[in-house]
């Protein structure tokens, strides 16, 4: 496989109010940087599909992206994109007009108003094999869980974060004798995560797991709960809905242009999650939340039949398809 680089830059935007935004100095700084290295990308990357001469170009969103969209565009290559979120992302919206068709990971219905809605592909958003299908009692055994506890599986990315970590750790033992926690906390937070684990009272001990990266057994984390606390990233959404797992989801504040707010927006409105800001996460709101879900069974199998409904398992073919459509100058 042949790698290139290419140069790009990014527009920093952080949602803070017209006039911070404008007389913020350093911001403007960076911004003035990388609009440079976005120039030199854009003859960068003209030269490169010259070169290359691809039959289709596919764009996934963010940045990065753009001089080669952009590039395709104007050498009148069949250009496809895919844009994960509920909203779509500065990028995707720079390059729409150029795209041929434009993979989706929500349903239509949830662009309604987009300017370019009639190339709008769904697809939904492809999950890695690795994360479902996996047997419950096989994955308690690949865990070593052993409870009579509702369990509930908590992580924020790969990486964990923070805000979600310090609000567990602050109640800890409340957690733990209400609940078996499945705990990913990213290696920052793993050594205070261990270190809480030791101390906590021993008939408390084996109803907490923390651990810093699920790495394969992520798959059997999911199978292994009763309801699922993270993020409202595009991935993990589409990794709860593979695993048709009722979900308590927290947004990150600061995610770009709000999407996690906006996806998660979405779920609520179509009953598929339960939401809980970030502004209002504590140990104990999560306690209560956790608590108030657990004993409404009914409600968590509407949610877990509706955020099934998110799920497409042949997500990754329907793009390929829309890939090999634009090649062929079919659309």
């Amino acid at each position: 496989m042949r790698y290139t680089k290419v140069s790009s830059g990014k527009f920093r935007r952080y949602g803070r109010g017209f006039l911070t935004e404008l007389t913020d100095v350093k911001t403007h700084q960076k911004n003035a940087g990388d609009a440079i290295r976005f120039a030199k990308g854009l003859r960068q990357a003209r030269k490169l599909l010259k070169t290359f001469q691809p039959d289709v170009v596919f764009c996934k969103g963010g940045y990065v992206t753009v001089p080669v969209g952009r590039s395709a565009g104007k050498l009148n290559i069949p250009l496809v994109l895919h844009e994960s979120d509920a909203e779509f992302g500065l990028s995707n919206k720079m390059l729409a007009s150029r795209a041929k068709s434009i993979a989706v990971g929500f349903p239509l219905e949830t662009y309604s108003g987009f300017e370019y809605s009639n190339k709008l592909v769904y697809t939904g958003n492809p999950v890695r094999n690795q994360v479902i299908g996996v047997n419950r009692s096989t994955a308690l055994k690949n865990l070593q869980v052993s409870t009579n506890l509702p369990i509930i599986f908590i992580f924020g990315g790969s990486q964990g974060a923070g805000v979600i970590n310090e609000a567990i750790f602050t109640d800890l033992a409340i957690l733990a004798k209400n609940f078996c926690i499945i705990h990913q906390t990213g290696t920052n937070d793993i050594e205070r995560a261990r270190f809480l684990h030791h101390n906590l009272p021993s008939e408390l001990k084996n109803n907490y797991h923390p651990f810093d990266f699920l790495h394969n057994q992520m798959g059997s984390a999911f199978a292994a709960a009763d309801i699922v606390v993270g993020r409202s990233s595009a991935g993990t959404i589409s990794e709860i809905a593979a695993n048709k797992k009722a979900a308590l989801l927290i947004p990150n504040s600061n995610s770009a242009n709000d999407h996690q707010q906006k996806n998660a927006e979405i779920l609520t409105r179509l009953g598929a999650a339960r939401v809980l800001p970030e502004s209002e996460l504590t140990g104990l709101r999560l306690v209560s939340e956790l608590d108030r879900m657990i004993h409404n069974k009914k409600a968590i199998h509407y949610l877990e039949d509706t955020v099934a409904g998110l799920y497409n398992p042949k997500s990754a073919s329907e793009i390929a398809k829309c890939i090999i459509r634009a090649g062929r100058k079919e659309i």
